[in-house]
């Protein structure tokens, strides 16, 4: 197994990979501004077999006073904030962020996330290393 940097000769192939998968998510742009690296495990005929590739996002954490007026205010807050961030956040190179739900959110909770313009993905994070 040969493992190295994606060059531009394996985008297709990869894109074709990617088509195969079960996973549905879409995969980087790998010309694109918020990709950050590409590798790949290939084949002895060089042919890519295995990605794992890097685009920059952002993680958002909320910390939220629950004794701050009522839920409908609090979520307000929270949308003005958000929407205040992604231009800042844009200038910085983010195109997108995400937040972790833990289990003892209330589902009342993530239905106002919805409407409010979240979109509840159905993945299941892991943290690949921690230096």
């Amino acid at each position: 197994m040969i493992i190295r940097q994606i060059r531009p000769s394996d985008h297709e192939a990869l894109k074709q990979l990617h088509a195969k998968t079960p996973q549905k998510y879409e995969i980087p742009d790998f010309d694109g501004k918020n990709f950050i690296l590409g590798l790949v495990a290939v084949d002895e005929q060089d042919r890519p077999r295995v990605l794992l590739c890097f685009r920059r996002t952002a993680e958002a954490y909320v910390v939220v006073d629950h004794e701050f007026d009522v839920p409908a205010f609090r979520l307000l807050a929270l949308s003005e904030l958000v929407e205040a961030a992604k231009p800042v956040m844009g200038c910085l190179g983010y195109e997108d962020a995400f937040g972790t739900i833990g289990p003892d959110v209330p589902r009342s909770y993530i239905r106002r996330l919805v409407r409010m313009g979240c979109q509840v993905l159905d993945w299941t994070f892991v943290r690949m290393w921690k230096e």
